[in-house]
Protein backbone atom coordinates (compact mmCIF):
# COMPACT_ATOMS: atom_id res chain seq x y z
CA UNK A 1 0.00 0.00 0.00
CA UNK A 2 2.99 2.29 0.47
CA UNK A 3 3.58 4.33 -2.65
CA UNK A 4 0.51 2.93 -4.39
CA UNK A 5 -2.10 5.31 -5.74
CA UNK A 6 -5.70 4.18 -5.82
CA UNK A 7 -6.91 7.06 -7.97
CA UNK A 8 -9.82 9.37 -7.36
CA UNK A 9 -12.39 7.08 -8.88
CA UNK A 10 -11.23 3.73 -7.53
CA UNK A 11 -13.39 1.19 -5.73
CA UNK A 12 -12.04 2.17 -2.31
CA UNK A 13 -12.81 5.87 -2.84
CA UNK A 14 -16.32 5.04 -4.04
CA UNK A 15 -16.96 2.97 -0.91
CA UNK A 16 -15.52 5.64 1.40
CA UNK A 17 -17.67 8.36 -0.19
CA UNK A 18 -20.75 6.13 0.08
CA UNK A 19 -20.03 5.37 3.74
CA UNK A 20 -19.45 9.05 4.54
CA UNK A 21 -22.69 10.03 2.80
CA UNK A 22 -24.69 7.35 4.65
CA UNK A 23 -23.24 8.30 8.01
CA UNK A 24 -23.91 11.99 7.40
CA UNK A 25 -27.52 11.29 6.40
CA UNK A 26 -28.16 8.96 9.32
CA UNK A 27 -26.19 10.72 12.06
CA UNK A 28 -28.84 11.72 14.54
CA UNK A 29 -28.27 11.90 18.31
CA UNK A 30 -31.88 10.90 19.00
CA UNK A 31 -31.78 7.79 16.83
CA UNK A 32 -28.39 6.88 18.22
CA UNK A 33 -29.66 7.15 21.80
CA UNK A 34 -32.71 4.99 21.01
CA UNK A 35 -30.61 2.28 19.30
CA UNK A 36 -28.15 2.27 22.21
CA UNK A 37 -30.93 2.00 24.79
CA UNK A 38 -32.98 -0.55 22.83
CA UNK A 39 -30.58 -2.40 20.52
CA UNK A 40 -33.21 -4.94 19.40
CA UNK A 41 -34.87 -2.14 17.39
CA UNK A 42 -32.05 -2.47 14.84
CA UNK A 43 -33.60 -5.75 13.71
CA UNK A 44 -37.20 -4.58 13.28
CA UNK A 45 -38.49 -3.59 9.82
CA UNK A 46 -38.24 0.16 10.44
CA UNK A 47 -36.79 2.69 8.00
CA UNK A 48 -34.14 3.79 10.48
CA UNK A 49 -33.23 0.13 11.07
CA UNK A 50 -32.78 -0.41 7.34
CA UNK A 51 -30.62 2.73 7.15
CA UNK A 52 -28.50 1.48 10.03
CA UNK A 53 -28.11 -1.92 8.34
CA UNK A 54 -27.02 -0.24 5.09
CA UNK A 55 -24.37 1.76 6.97
CA UNK A 56 -23.10 -1.43 8.61
CA UNK A 57 -23.01 -3.32 5.27
CA UNK A 58 -21.11 -0.49 3.60
CA UNK A 59 -18.67 -0.29 6.51
CA UNK A 60 -18.03 -4.02 6.20
CA UNK A 61 -17.38 -3.58 2.46
CA UNK A 62 -14.80 -0.88 3.27
CA UNK A 63 -13.12 -3.17 5.81
CA UNK A 64 -13.09 -6.06 3.33
CA UNK A 65 -11.56 -3.87 0.62
CA UNK A 66 -8.88 -2.57 3.00
CA UNK A 67 -8.15 -6.13 4.10
CA UNK A 68 -7.72 -7.30 0.52
CA UNK A 69 -5.40 -4.36 -0.23
CA UNK A 70 -3.34 -5.14 2.85
CA UNK A 71 -3.05 -8.83 1.95
CA UNK A 72 -2.04 -7.93 -1.59
CA UNK A 73 0.61 -5.54 -0.29
CA UNK A 74 1.96 -8.12 2.13
CA UNK A 75 2.22 -10.70 -0.65
CA UNK A 76 4.06 -8.17 -2.80
CA UNK A 77 6.49 -7.36 0.02
CA UNK A 78 7.10 -11.04 0.67
CA UNK A 79 7.92 -11.57 -3.01
CA UNK A 80 10.38 -8.66 -2.88
CA UNK A 81 12.09 -10.16 0.17
CA UNK A 82 12.43 -13.51 -1.53
CA UNK A 83 14.20 -11.91 -4.50
CA UNK A 84 16.85 -10.36 -2.24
Amino acid sequence: MVGESFGREGELQRLLRKEQDLVNRNANPGTDAVFNALPFLRFLPLQSSRNFAEVMRTHQEVLDKLDSLLVRSLVYLRCLQEKV
